[in-house]
């Protein structure tokens, strides 16, 4: 390519002559070395002139296309290509009715769709549509001309920028039916995608609507754990939406398999991080719907050694947020105060150094805290020293409900004088007095319940005005309202190995026909 010129061929030559040149640049796109001269030398640009002057001659067209795919193996001359017009080029053939055409040519865009500006480019020049006609049509039933298409419609559906292109397009539908697919790899990919569809709201239905459910709960059980990972993230995402929690806890064996999955995999493994975490977001979204939480409680041994053996704050988190939700049924309260190592757990994490650690803690503390029982077990657990401490420099958040946590389990003259004795007397009277609300409710409580304990000439000093008043309000144990919550959605960032540099040799092992 050196001084001599792109071997004086110009856009205008013969349809034999360009097929000439094209097989020896795609002889040249085998070899990095290659790959970099046709990109250094301007021969992209050639390219794209040549096969625009002979767009009927296939031999030609087909020729470049694999030329601009090879290339693109080299993530380094994405660049040179979206520069010389190859992206509107392989936009142009998507129509194609020659599946050797179309194989060169959606493999090409697939070795190029990890670049935002391609992606660009290609939602710019309506490109979606055509994808889609490829998967539903009769070149489905060509296997690379499928592999190829359906790779880009799932990664421009993972993409935020065209995701609501992939909907209008008709493409959730088709994404559902290629998780669908008697192949593991089209398992992942479809279900990557739905994973970051789901990740907004809007989308939960229409998935649904889909037919997606059906295939997401037979992917569950597939052997591979990058396939039960993005189902379960779908799952997951899902379960947010108050109207499918019933539905999905309802499916036969649906939570024995979250469990099952939980018990299997190791807490200390990065590679299992991911499906952990996602499988305890399902499970505590589905504790939100009440009708669902005898059968998610069915686990909970499994989920309360989720939580002991927790090293990562996301995944102690998450626990917690499902303990908090099953707390709101008493019966599973009951169940759950009597169990030692919860208890003990759910202490520590109430002195986590992360506030919404804390906040999951206390909480879930608060609601065992209206058991019967729960005085005897928590102080004897040690609860009440943390919860002091928290009144004394928590948010107003945790403050709120450590008072209200320490209201409930201080009605024995052994655990008040206990609470007085740590100094909650003077923390209390200055949140009594700043604090309104709630704050004021929890504090007046508690504080009714102390004074009760001391003199009458400190109880003045303490609570000098309407004494009266105060000690006959907020009888018995705080209320309970039920006010679980579901996760924060979240998008997929996609298993390993799952990108775009999957195709990267797509056509590297053609050699001149």
């Amino acid at each position: 390519l050196g001084g001599g010129g792109l071997g004086g061929l110009g856009a205008d030559d013969t349809a034999d002559s360009a097929a000439n040149l094209m097989r020896g640049f795609k002889k040249l796109a085998l070899t990095s070395e290659g790959r970099l001269a046709l990109a250094m030398g301007g021969a992209l640009q050639l390219v794209t002139e040549v096969s625009r002057a002979h767009p009927t001659a296939s031999a030609v067209v087909e020729q470049a296309l694999r030329i601009v795919g090879n290339v693109a193996i080299d993530p380094e001359r994405e660049a040179t290509i979206v520069e010389s017009g190859c992206v509107q080029l392989l936009c142009a053939h998507l129509s194609a009715t020659d599946p050797a055409v179309l194989s060169a040519d959606a493999g090409a865009l697939a070795n190029l769709i990890s670049n935002p500006k391609v992606r660009s480019i290609i939602v710019a020049n309506g490109c979606i549509r055509p994808i889609c006609a490829i998967i539903s049509g009769p070149m489905q039933e060509k296997p690379e001309v499928y592999k190829h298409a359906s790779w880009l419609l799932t990664s421009l559906a993972v993409e935020h920028e065209s995701r609501a292109h992939v909907l209008a397009s008709g493409g959730l539908e088709l994404l559902v039916a290629h998780c669908a697919r008697d192949s593991q790899q089209f398992h992942e990919e479809g279900a990557w995608a739905l994973a970051n569809l789901s990740a907004d709201v809007r989308n939960a239905l229409p998935i649904v609507e889909a037919g997606a459910l059906e295939v997401l709960f037979r992917l569950m059980g597939s052997d591979s754990g990058s396939v039960q990972l993005q189902a379960t993230w779908v799952f997951a995402n899902l379960s947010v939406v108050d109207e499918l929690k019933s539905r999905i806890g309802a499916q036969p064996g649906f939570v024995e398999i979250l469990y099952a999955r939980l018990a299997a995999t190791s807490q200390d493994s990065d590679s299992h991080r991911p499906l952990r975490l996602q499988t305890i977001r399902t499970l505590a979204n589905l504790a939100v719907d009440s009708a669902n939480r005898s059968r998610v409680a069915v686990g909970l041994g499994v989920a309360v050694d989720a939580l002991i053996d927790s090293s990562r704050d996301e995944i102690s988190q998450a626990t917690l947020r499902l303990m908090v939700n099953l707390s709101y049924d008493t019966l599973i309260a009951a169940t759950m105060l009597r169990n030692g190592g919860l208890v003990r757990a759910l202490l520590e994490h109430a002195a986590s150094a992360s506030e919404a650690i804390q906040q999951e803690a206390v909480l879930c503390l608060v609601n065992l805290s209206l058991d019967d029982a729960s005085e005897s077990t928590l102080v004897a657990a040690g609860a009440l020293p943390p919860l002091v401490a928290i009144l004394r420099g928590g948010s107003p958040v945790l403050q709120e409900q450590a008072a209200w946590a320490l209201s409930n389990i201080t009605t024995t003259n052994d655990s008040k004088m206990r609470v007085i004795e740590l100094g909650a007397l003077h923390t209390l009277k200055g949140l009594h007095r700043s604090s309104t609300g709630q704050m004021r409710q929890a504090s007046t409580k508690i504080m009714t319940s102390l004074l009760a304990m001391v003199t009458p000439q400190s109880r003045k000093v303490f609570m000098p005005a309407s004494s009266s008043t105060i000690r006959d309000s907020n009888h018995g144990r705080s209320p309970l309202v039920d006010s679980a919550r579901s996760s924060i959605i979240r998008s997929s960032p996609g298993p390993s190995g799952l990108s775009a540099s999957r195709l990267s040799s797509a056509f590297s092992a053609q050699a001149d026909d």
